[in-house]
Order: C-alpha cells, then sequence, then structure tokens
C-alpha cells in the first residue's frame, strides 16, 4: 500500500530563544508533515540534547551559532524511517542524511545558501549528493538564489549572486534534479520572502526533487510562515508503489555533444529521407538536396 509522506521546510528566523521554540514547535506538530526542514536556527552544538528532548521524535541538526545559521532536520515521532548516514558541514549551512521508508532510498539535502554570491557551496552540495549515491534525492531549504529572475523575482534593481544561479542550474542538469513548484506551476508567480519597505520578494525556498521521484509527487505548495519573513514551503509524496502516469521525460543534453551520437543520429536521419522521399529522385545525389526542398510520401513534420 502506499505511504503519502508529506515535508514541510521553513527559514525560522531563529530559535534560540526558549519561548518561540515552543510556540513553533506546536505549530509545527499541528501541521501533521512527517519530516520538517529547517533554517536558520540558531542552536549550537550545546542545545543538541535539549532540542532532542523538546521535539519528542528523531531529529539531525547541523549546528550554527546562538544567533546565526543552523539547519535541521525533524522527524515526526510516528513515522517510521531508517536513517542509515548523516553529513553535516562545519558551517551550519547543510546537512544531509540518508533514509529508507516504504521500500524507498532517499538522500535528503536541507541547505541554507550563503547572503553572498559562493558557488564552492553549491558544488559541494553536488559532491555530497554523489558520494551517498541513493537511487533518490530531494534538495529543500532557503537557497538564497532564484531559479528566474523573472519569475521568482520582484522588485529587484540588480541580479542577485549570478554565479550561484549557474552552479545551481549545472546541479540540478548534472543530477538530474527538478523544481517541484514549477512542475506543478509552470506560469505562477509566487513569493516565499518578502521585505516590506521598500516592497522586495522572491522565491529563495524550492525542493528540487530527482526525476525518478516525479511521479511520486502529489502536491507542491506554498503556504504563509510562522513568525518569520519567509513562507513555508511543502511537498507530499506517495510512495510505497509506483504511481503510474505519462511520466516525465528529459533528454540529455551531454549526448549533443558526443561524436558518436551525432554520427548516429545523421545516418538515421539520412537513411529515413532516403526511405521516404518520393519518387522520381536520383538516390546518388538525394542527401545533396537540401531538405526543406524534398517531398516525402508521408507527413514531412515527423522528421522536421
Amino acid at each position: 500500500m502506499a505511504s503519502e509522506i508529506k515535508f514541510s521546510s521553513l527559514n525560522c528566523r531563529g530559535l534560540h530563544s526558549a519561548d518561540k521554540r515552543k510556540n513553533v514547535f506546536d505549530y509545527l506538530k499541528v501541521r501533521g508533515s512527517h519530516i520538517y526542514c529547517l533554517q536558520d536556527v540558531h542552536w549550537d552544538s550545546n542545545m543538541i540534547a535539549t532540542i532532542s528532548t523538546e521535539w519528542g521524535g528523531n531529529c539531525f541538526i547541523a549546528p550554527g551559532t546562538n544567533n546565526s545559521r543552523g539547519v535541521a532536520i525533524l522527524f515526526n515521532d510516528n513515522f517510521n524511517v531508517t536513517v542509515t548516514r548523516i553529513h553535516c558541514n562545519s558551517n551550519g549551512n547543510l546537512i544531509a542524511v540518508a533514509f529508507q521508508t516504504c521500500q524507498y532510498e532517499v538522500t535528503l539535502v536541507v541547505l541554507y545558501g550563503p547572503n553572498t554570491d559562493t558557488p564552492a557551496f553549491f558544488n559541494e552540495v553536488q559532491n555530497i549528493i554523489e558520494d551517498f549515491n541513493t537511487p533518490h534525492c530531494i534538495v529543500v531549504g532557503d537557497w538564497n538564489v532564484v531559479l528566474d529572475t523573472d519569475m521568482d523575482s520582484l522588485n529587484y534593481l540588480h541580479t542577485n549572486n549570478p554565479k550561484s544561479r549557474q552552479v545551481v542550474h549545472k546541479l540540478m542538469k548534472n543530477l538530474d534534479l527538478f523544481d517541484v513548484w514549477r512542475v506543478f506551476h509552470p506560469i505562477t508567480k509566487r513569493f516565499t520572502w518578502r521585505q516590506k519597505n521598500p516592497l522586495k520578494q522572491s522565491r529563495l525556498d524550492y525542493f528540487l526533487v530527482s526525476s525518478g521521484l516525479l511521479n511520486t509527487v502529489t502536491t507542491a505548495t506554498i503556504t504563509p510562515g510562522y513568525r518569520s519573513d519567509h513562507s513555508m514551503i511543502n511537498s507530499s509524496f506517495r510512495l510505497g508503489q509506483m504511481v503510474t502516469g505519462k511520466g516525465f521525460w528529459k533528454f540529455n543534453n551531454s549526448l549533443l555533444e558526443d561524436e558518436a551520437y551525432q554520427k548516429i543520429v545523421k545516418n538515421v536521419i539520412d537513411e529515413t529521407i532516403t526511405e521516404y522521399a518520393c519518387l522520381p529522385y536520383n538516390i546518388d545525389k538525394l542527401l545533396s538536396i537540401p531538405r526543406n526542398m524534398v517531398d516525402f510520401n508521408i507527413n514531412d513534420q515527423l522528421f522536421f
């Protein structure tokens, strides 16, 4: 039987205060997600035992300081999961866990991207995912980088972190990752961070999901945040059985640079032209005729 697993992610804008932390934990538990991915929690290494007790379920923390950074993964106490590997970076910007649930092996990376243009950070993300080497991957958090300046930002005077954006797109291509919000909402403008005066908004928070998980995604939403200037982002996956459908096919663009592949494609085109060209044509000279001048005995839109 398939199980729907819900992920929620939020930049908390600091949870060092015990009062705010209790308030936010109560809010999260009412939402009923299975996995919470938190950024900017402001937890240092001395707080890990306290956080674990207060939360009550499994939690994994990459500590920052008591006034900056820190990311965490909190599992609902009734969620059946086996964590097989953990990695934290030293800056409190990233945590990765490999876990098994419903016969799926998944690498989950929660990150808090640098405010400055630091492409090396996102190269580190790719290296970690490749090292974990699980069949499926989910990367989520506050990236501090928008994927599309036109669709994902409002009232910015300058393009922020362009080098980082370039590396994130490269990471998506290399690891076959997809922005699930944009898959579900291809033309919708929504933002996850806002500044009131002067008004400025952007979609800095998003899930990237490996292609093998796309057909299991059932929802991708942006909902109001809580005691933060960021919205909460949510995504649900129906795991336990493969969800069939038309699927999401993606061509491997690197093949376009492969000379052997280029030769195969050209040969197939030449053979197809020869097979379906109308008579009479001189077969020996057929391939020297511009292709848009050749008449076919079937619809030429099948080729061009």
